[in-house]
This record gives C-alpha cells, sequence and structure tokens, in this order.
C-alpha cells in the first residue's frame, strides 16, 4: 500500500502539502518557550505585534499571492509559457514596489506603534528598528509567494516542501547562534535570515522558468483577468484577517504588551488544535462536488449529512478534549502564565463553532451556493469587528477571547438559519454527537492530567504528560464513538458517487 502510495502524484503532492504547512507551525510552537525566555514577555509581545503586521500587509497586497498559482495552473494548461513569464516580471515588480512603500511608510508606522501601545522605553530603539523594516521582510515573503504559487502550478510541491524545511532549519540555527545572547533587535537578523532562506530556495527552485523571462509586463487585458480575480480573493483575506489578526491588533491597542505575545501564544496552540481535521476538506469538497454531478441536490445533501454525521461528533469531541487538558498542556509548554491558558481554551472553544461547519460549508460550495457560506462570513467577521475593540479595553486579552466564543456561536446560530432556507436538508451534524462519552472521556483526560502538577512547569516532560494524557482520552473517544464509524463504512458505499 506503500509503494502504491508513493507512485501517486496526488498522493506524493499531498504529502508534500502538509510538510509545507505543519513544518512551520511545528518549529513555530516548539521554540514559543525559548522566545518568550529569552526576550521576556514585554519583549515577545513586541516580537509578536510585528508579526502581526507582517500579516496585514501580505493581506493588503491585492489578493496578488492568493491569486498567483491558479493564473500559473491556467497558463501552463494551455500552454502560454508566454503569458506566464509575463506574469512573472509583473507581480515581481509589483510585490517590490508594494514593499517599497512600506520601507518609505516605516518611520510613521513605528511612530504610529508606539504611540498607542505601551512598549517599555527600554524596547523603543529596538521596536523602532523592527518596524522601520516591515517592508523588508514584507517583502521577502511576497517574492516567495509568488515563486510558491509557479511552483505549485508546475507540481512541484517537493521544492515548495524543501524550501520551507531549509527556512524552518535557518531560523533555528540562528536562533542557536545568537544563544542566551538574543534580543528583541536581533530578531530582525533572525527572521532576515529565515525569509530570505525561503524566498532564495524557492526562487531558485523555479530556476527554468527565470530563464525564460524578459523585461516585459503584461498586457491590458491580462492584468484586468488577474486583476478583478485578485479582487475577489482580497474580500477572502480580509474576512480572514478579521478572524485571525483583529485579538492581537486590539490586545495592542487596549492592554498590557505582555498580553500580545500571551495571546499569540494561545491563538498558536488554538489554531493547531483547529487546523488538525482541516486537510481532509479538500478531497471531500471534490468527492460532494462528484456527488452533485451525478445525482444532483438530494444526492449530495444525503452525503453531506453522512459525512457530518462522523465529522461533527469528530471534530466537537476533539475540541472539547483539547480544551479540557489545555491549562494543563501550556503550564509545561510555557510555565505558569497568567492569561495564556484560559485565552487559550477560549479561543479553542470558539474555533469549534467554526470548526463544525467544515463539511457544511463545503456542500455550499458543491452545490454551488457559495454565498451562503459568504453570508455566513460575513456575519462573523462584522461580529469579531464590532466586539473586539470594547472586550479588549474592559478586559484585555480575556475580554477579547470571550467576545470571540460568543460571535462564534452566534455566527453559527446564524448559519443554521441561513442553511435551513438555501439547503434545506443539509444538517450541521450536531445532533449526532453522543455528548455522555465526551463527559466520560472529558473526565477521562482531567483525571489523567492530575498528576502532571506534580511535575515542574515549562517542562517537557510535563509537556508530554498532559499531551499524552490528552491523546489517551481521545483514544477512548473514538473507542465510544466506534459504532458511529462503522455505520458511516457500512452505509458509505450507498451514497458515495
Amino acid at each position: 500500500m506503500l509503494g502504491r502510495l508513493a507512485a501517486d502524484p496526488l498522493a506524493r503532492q499531498s504529502a508534500f502539502s502538509a510538510v509545507a504547512t505543519f513544518v512551520p507551525q511545528l518549529v513555530g510552537l516548539l521554540t514559543i518557550p525559548l522566545l518568550v525566555s529569552r526576550l521576556g514577555d514585554a519583549a515577545y509581545g513586541v516580537w509578536a505585534l510585528v508579526g502581526t503586521f507582517i500579516v496585514v500587509f501580505m493581506t493588503l497586497d491585492g489578493g496578488i499571492s492568493a491569486s498567483a498559482q491558479r493564473f500559473y495552473s491556467l497558463y501552463a494548461a494551455t500552454g502560454r509559457g508566454d503569458l506566464a513569464a509575463r506574469l512573472t516580471v509583473t507581480l515581481m515588480g509589483a510585490v517590490t514596489a508594494f514593499a517599497a512603500l512600506i520601507w518609505a511608510l516605516g518611520p510613521w508606522i513605528a511612530g504610529g506603534v508606539l504611540a498607542v501601545t505601551d512598549v517599555p522605553i527600554r524596547y523603543h530603539e529596538d521596536a523602532i528598528t523592527l518596524f522601520r523594516h516591515l517592508g523588508l521582510l514584507v517583502g521577502l515573503l511576497l517574492l516567495a509567494n509568488v515563486a510558491m504559487g509557479q511552483l505549485r502550478a508546475q507540481g512541484r510541491f517537493g521544492r515548495v516542501a524543501l524550501a520551507v524545511a531549509l527556512s524552518q532549519s535557518a531560523f533555528v540555527a540562528a536562533l542557536v547562534w545568537f544563544g542566551t545572547s538574543l534580543t528583541l533587535a536581533n530578531m530582525l537578523t533572525v527572521a532576515i535570515v529565515q525569509l530570505g532562506t525561503l524566498a532564495g530556495c524557492l526562487i531558485a527552485g523555479m530556476g527554468g522558468h527565470l530563464l525564460t523571462l524578459r523585461p516585459r509586463l503584461t498586457g491590458r487585458d491580462q492584468w484586468g483577468e488577474f486583476f478583478g480575480y485578485a479582487n475577489r480573493s482580497l474580500v477572502t483575506n480580509l474576512s480572514s484577517l478579521a478572524f485571525l489578526q483583529a485579538g492581537p491588533l486590539f490586545v495592542a491597542s487596549f492592554a498590557p504588551i505582555e498580553q500580545v505575545g500571551q495571546y499569540s501564544v494561545a491563538a498558536m496552540l488554538a489554531s493547531a488544535i483547529r487546523s488538525l481535521p482541516m486537510f481532509v476538506i479538500t478531497p471531500l469538497l471534490n468527492t460532494l462536488t462528484e456527488a452533485f454531478a451525478r445525482g444532483g441536490r438530494e444526492r449530495m445533501v444525503r452525503l453531506g449529512n453522512r459525512i457530518n454525521a462522523l465529522w461533527t461528533p469528530g471534530c466537537l469531541g476533539l475540541v472539547l478534549l483539547a480544551a479540557t487538558g489545555l491549562w494543563f498542556v501550556v503550564r509545561g509548554f510555557t510555565g505558569e502564565t497568567s492569561i495564556t491558558p484560559a485565552v487559550a481554551i477560549l479561543l479553542t472553544l470558539g474555533n469549534g463553532f467554526n470548526l463544525s461547519t467544515g463539511i457544511t460549508t463545503a456542500c455550499c460550495r458543491a452545490v454551488g451556493l457559495p454565498g451562503l457560506e459568504a453570508r455566513y462570513s460575513v456575519v462573523l467577521t462584522l461580529g469579531i469587528l464590532i466586539t473586539t475593540a470594547p472586550a479588549a479595553l474592559l478586559s484585555g486579552a480575556i475580554g477579547v477571547a470571550v467576545a470571540n466564543l460568543v460571535v462564534q456561536a452566534v455566527a453559527l446560530a446564524y448559519f443554521a438559519r441561513v442553511l435551513r432556507r438555501g439547503l434545506p436538508g443539509l444538517s450541521l451534524g450536531w445532533g449526532h454527537v453522543r455528548w455522555l462519552t465526551v463527559v466520560v472521556s472529558a473526565a477521562a483526560v482531567m483525571a489523567l492530567c492530575l498528576p502532571s502538577l506534580a511535575l515542574p512547569p515549562r517542562s517537557m516532560v510535563t509537556l508530554l504528560a498532559a499531551g499524552a494524557a490528552v491523546a489517551a482520552g481521545a483514544a477512548l473517544y473514538a473507542v465510544l464513538n466506534r459504532r458511529a464509524f462503522r455505520d458511516f463504512r457500512a452505509e458509505g458505499p450507498a451514497v458515495m458517487p
């Protein structure tokens, strides 16, 4: 079986894609305790805020990064290498100009950040240096994204995975090089080493394509088509930006800078938990679309309900069991910090509401009704933007996490109402959750985690003990719900396309 998987191009590409996605998350999580201990809470908060600004400017690139792969794939399929070459010249010129603009605005960005945050005076000089060089970091990332789009369109997922692995290795090597003398100012060098390695490796990977380039830009029609598509991508990006980055920005504006770092650690943990089952959405979207093409809406709805009967209990079980053990995991991960465990638990629970819609939103796209998902996204985004600022003002990072949880629940209720009208018969799957098995498994997680309190905080042994307890609870939950999996397998052929 392994031999067949290795010979399957789709399986290989999926594996390389998983590497490119999970390696940065893993390295990021593993290096958080090191950065916090060496930089301190306040300096790490400044660094986390720099990361937030990088994401903001990456999102405001006009949808270029998100659209590159689609057009490279289109030109490859139609044999239009000349258009691909023109697109590369145009995109690299555009992202360089955009990065130069951010560089020019660097002094004003730095001044604005220091004016609205409470960065300690001893970090002002280092913070100014970091924010004045945002343009360089954003430019390296945007160039890397253009190259990544071209390589993925050519099926070169292995080169992308290798470039990501090398850049993360360079990041770790830079941290080792500075050792215990690491400071906030050194993080600029660390970031340049990491992102420079990523951009350099990806651009080198598209070397054959670069040899075809001539100093010619895209024509008006080609650019108009690309820009029209990119604008739609920008709308989606802005929704994701509000969902992921509004919290750190408002916490930085209304709470002590230390809370930015603590919130960011909690958000990374919650995001990592949310991402665990998400890889199955893309292949399942193809299956749902095929079911709709062969049997119409009724067959697709029937298949969606069957998958949701397994997906929703599985996702909610994962979220609730992880939330039960998160306090113990955070204790072993970063030590006994004041707000990180509570924020991580609240954000994880909020993500559970969103995660439960994964298959249902895929069904909406498969049946040709993306507007249902868009309405849900708009309500979610508006709710977060409206509630986050006052929540941060009143209660800091804890208030932001509570607001996120409430908005996610309200948005899910709204989506369920929209779904009943727009796609009747399709269920979100909450009725299939066996809550007694959740309670029993959560109690087991709590009982298994308690002995870790006898171990020292911020310890690998403590972290492994708490993680093993959560894993054991998840295994128990799977055993208690094994009948649902058997039922899905038994009925699957009847509804699969």
